[in-house]
């Protein structure tokens, strides 16, 4: 693509999007899986080839509801346990026989799962929590780990609270090793079990570097499966593209790709690699249009393992399927290592090619309107002008922010249960059995059908007990301030029928039914109590609510070239210009897909430890987020990965006029 300097056309005609999504659709992520059969071998150039990895087994771990998923994928002896933080449990699966019933133990409510650490007796599960740290100030606060072993898992009870023992972080023991390189063009270094060093060049391509490194597990003859992913460059990879893509720039999209490699114990570089494919990055579309970005959002933080099964060593891993009709499932899936045969390298896809070149937004494509007809000078890039110390001030008082649960809320509207399918009455009260029998509706599911599910950091709960931040509920969209006024007029006695805290599936509002009136109106609505992630983004930054599905709708924008190119909208306001790099990430910018969007506040290293540079650790990124993995308002630690394919936009809080500058691929 030439360069080009690339300006907004103002509304983007066809259907509008924001009137189907009123606000962000974060507890449903699109995740497609592909290649159920055997796929034939790829050959490469050079000579190399390829083969495709299909499942060799799947079980449903449980159906899709919150959007996040289960975090861990953990192998232990004969077992294969499974870490749920909406749940609160750990599942143990037969590793030789995924389909017998599993056992379940409940974790505690405050234990927040983040990462693994090996240990020589087994590993330990750690909790590393961003928020006030006790002393005035908010930084990590006290950091758990829960001591996972053979024996303890071999006496897990059928049902019951988990037996693990919680104790706090041990700086040393659950500090990571170092990666002596993370470097583009240059090997990786990461130290084995026996202290041999592995050695892991960059798989993606050139420009791309390694960015962080984990042990995922042990396999037969004292082999160990890695985990690494990396970062590099604006281009889609021509091995990636699905049919009639090729390479070509990202446009803003967080590039970012993900590996397994099998090691000797003797260390040195990997005997096998294969790549997990978790999104498609296309290029613009021959007519310039914005391709789907994001199939697939893998739902845990380490959702891969490897360890021996039924037929050898294998791959196991945690992911959403929804590719037949209804809410979509999260399974443990299982890919055995010996369908490699020979080849050296495998794939893993977890999307569907297929459909991987549709449009965002209507597909109507590109529209030309005189706004952007006339719209062909160029601007210099802009720095935000508000000092984002000020949101993130704002933020970090959303998770410190306290409230009590009232005592009178935890049976609405489910009596009790934390998840269910809902109606109405009459009055627009929500309920389930036959006193509610009007068909929640509303503009993304005129039909009706809406399901309640409970925020995370409310299940088991008592009434009248204490909760940090603001709870996440679809359609919510108030701030502490906002959520103590309503929570205490909805739930003081006066109001006869309160809005529930929690999200409602399909259901982001519902409208009241007037006494004696046959149709809704159109002007009431009601919305749960808290906050989901757009409207986080929105109050934080003072922008209109908008739905990530308008944010990531195509904007038309004509280059320097003369073509007209299409764009992320983004937020209706605040200037938005896409980020081109992971590298040029600023605190403060916002990483969006169709569906959920969080605010970027830097990197860390894993396992911080004093006087080590993050760089020389496996690094996360810390993001604010409205999130049902938490169940709040909270800050995040994600690998990079987890936002493959997503969307990068600086926002300019200072311009309101039409002259925002876009770019797109080379910089002039």
């Amino acid at each position: 693509m030439p360069p080009a300097r690339l300006f907004p056309s103002g509304k983007v005609t066809g259907h509008d999007v924001d009137r189907e999504l009123k606000s962000c659709l974060c507890a449903f992520s699109t995740v497609l899986l592909a290649l159920t059969l055997p796929a034939p071998a790829l050959a490469q150039p050079g000579g190399s080839v390829i083969a495709e990895i299909s499942a060799a087994d799947r079980v449903t771990i449980r159906d899709v509801a919150d959007g996040a998923g289960p975090s861990h994928v953990i192998p232990m002896g004969p077992y294969i346990l499974v870490v749920d933080p909406w749940n609160m449990e750990i599942r143990r699966y037969q590793a030789d026989d995924i389909h017998g019933q599993p056992a379940i133990c409940l974790f505690p409510r405050t234990f927040a799962p983040g990462r693994v650490s090996h240990a020589p007796d087994g590993v330990r599960l750690i909790a590393e929590p961003y928020g006030p740290d006790g002393a005035g100030g908010y930084d990590l606060r006290a950091r758990e780990a829960m001591t996972i072993t053979p024996a303890l898992v071999a006496r897990m009870p059928i049902v019951g609270p988990c037996r693990f023992p919680i104790a706090p972080l041990d700086r040393h023991d659950d500090t990571p090793p170092p990666i002596r390189s993370g470097h583009a063009a240059e090997d990786a270094s990461y130290p084995l079990p026996g202290g041999a060093l592995a050695r892991i060049a960059p798989q993606a391509g050139p420009g791309w570097q390694v960015f962080a490194v984990r042990r995922a597990g042990e396999l037969s003859d004292g082999r160990v499966l890695l985990w690494w992913s990396e970062v590099g460059n604006e281009r889609a990879e021509a091995d990636d593209a699905g049919p009639g893509q090729a390479e070509g720039s990202a446009g803003g999209r967080l590039m970012a790709s993900q590996f397994v490699g099998v090691f000797d114990a003797a260390g040195g570089t990997p005997r096998t690699v294969v790549r997990i494919i978790t999104a498609l990055v296309p290029p613009l579309r021959p007519d310039h249009s914005i391709p789907i970005a994001t199939l697939l959002e893998k739902p845990g933080l380490e959702y891969v393992a490897g360890a021996p099964g039924p037929n050898g060593d294998a791959i196991w891993i945690a992911a959403a399927n929804t590719d037949g009709p209804g809410r979509g499932r999260f399974e443990l899936q299982r890919y055995d290592l010996a369908a490699l045969g020979d080849a050296a390298r495998g794939r893993i896809a977890l999307v569907d090619r297929t459909i991987a070149t549709e449009p965002v937004g209507d597909g109507d494509g590109p529209t030309s309107t005189p706004e952007a007809d006339g719209l062909l000078a160029a601007a210099s890039p802009r720095v935000p002008a508000m000092p984002y110390a000020k949101a993130r001030e704002t933020l970090e008082a959303q998770i410190a922010f306290r409230w009590q649960y009232p005592r009178t809320a935890w049976d609405r509207p489910c009596d009790g249960r934390t998840l269910c399918d809902i109606g109405a009455d009459h009055t627009g009260a929500l309920g389930t059995g036959p006193a509610f029998p009007v068909p929640v509706r509303d503009r993304v599911n005129p039909e009706g059908g809406a399901r309640w599910v409970q925020p995370r950091q409310l299940v088991g709960l008592l009434p009248g007990a204490w909760v940090s931040s603001v709870p996440y509920s679809i359609g919510g969209a108030d701030l502490a301030e906002g959520f103590a006024a309503r929570l205490a007029a909805g739930y003081g006695g006066d109001a006869a029928n309160p809005p529930p805290i929690g999200h409602i599936g399909e259901g982001l509002e519902w409208q009241r039914h007037g006494e004696g009136e046959p149709e809704w109106h159109e002007d009431q609505a009601n919305y749960p109590l808290g906050i989901d992630c757009s409207a986080l983004i929105a109050r934080v930054f003072d922008l209109r609510i908008r739905s990530t599905g308008t944010m990531v709708s195509p904007r038309l924008v004509r280059g320097a070239d003369g073509r007209g190119y299409q764009v992320p909208a983004g937020p209706d306001r605040a200037c938005p210009q896409p980020v081109r790099s992971i590298h040029e990430l600023r605190e403060g910018d916002i990483i969006l897909r169709n569906g959920h969007v969080v605010i970027f506040n830097g990197f860390a290293a894993v396992g911080d430890s004093p006087g080590v540079d993050a760089p020389a650790r496996s690094r996360v990124m810390r993001v604010f987020e409205a999130t049902s993995r938490c169940g709040a308002v909270c800050e995040s630690l994600y690998d990079p990965s987890y936002f493959a394919g997503w969307w990068m936009l600086r926002l300019d809080l200072a311009d309101e006029g039409a002259n925002c500058p876009f770019w797109l691929g080379e910089r002039p």
